[in-house]
């Protein structure tokens, strides 16, 4: 490993520090959003599915309307034919027609009774979404604007640096393939940060002491040098001294 490859991976590691400071200033905001997004969706898949119910309920009570409308005809018709009848047998097979028939158009009004009282429980559930989708829609209006405020301070900022971290990136993968993925690797386990300073002989990731000669192989930039106590990678600040 040369000087070179070296150098321009301290600073992509520099660079990707700052990319992540960038980062933790918009603190829990944007998984704060993605909460809000969440709840708002689920609010609005569950009202389309109670508008779909009405449409199905609207659609039977219209049916069930006509229904009643055709038996209410039916047993008028029948009461005329009541004054009709020559005989006992006629006037009973009358009766139980229309019995029959009274019987059918009260199970059709409870069943409609039921159906409205299901369309007063999803109005009321609507109404309940709508207000909790106000009260989501506005504080995740709120949260966007701080969002926007944040990254409108460090939009510039930012741009430079991701150019500059595929620049780095880009020229480390023609030359020291094999470094470029160490070094990525390590990022996995330091939760994005492969290196930590060397600071007055002390590994600054974990604070403990370090030997003399892993400072100087640190600072010679011929290889990776790693933390003893908490294995990340190291690398000698130039103002540092042993």
């Amino acid at each position: 490993m040369n000087n070179n490859s070296f150098d321009t991976l301290i600073k992509l590691h520099k660079v990707e520090k700052r990319l992540l400071e960038i980062n933790h200033s918009r603190g829990d905001l944007p998984g704060k959003i993605d909460v809000i997004k969440n709840k708002i969706n689920d609010l609005n898949n569950q009202s389309q599915l109670h508008n779909d119910r009405l449409t199905e309920i609207d659609k039977r009570k219209t049916l069930l309307t006509h229904t009643i409308q055709d038996i209410e005809s039916k047993v008028s018709s029948l009461n005329d034919q009541m004054y009709k009848v020559k005989s006992n047998r006629e006037y009973e097979a009358l009766l139980s027609e229309i019995d029959h028939l009274n019987n059918e158009n009260l199970n059709t009004i409870k069943e409609l009774e039921e159906f409205d009282d299901e369309v007063k429980k999803i109005e009321s559930s609507l109404n309940e979404n709508n207000e909790s989708l106000e009260l989501l829609n506005n504080d995740l209006s709120n949260k966007d604007n701080q969002l926007k405020e944040t990254n409108s301070e460090f939009e510039k900022e930012e741009i430079e640096l991701v150019n500059e971290k595929n620049s780095f990136i880009e020229n480390l993968s023609e030359v020291a393939e094999s470094l470029i993925h160490t070094y990525n690797s390590k990022k996995e386990e330091y939760d994005g940060l492969a290196f930590s300073a060397i600071s007055r002989g002390c590994c600054e990731n974990c604070y403990s002491q370090l030997p003399p000669q892993l400072i100087i192989d640190a600072k010679n930039k011929e290889q990776l040098v790693n933390c003893p106590s908490c294995n990340i990678l190291l690398y000698f600040q130039e103002d540092d001294s042993l």
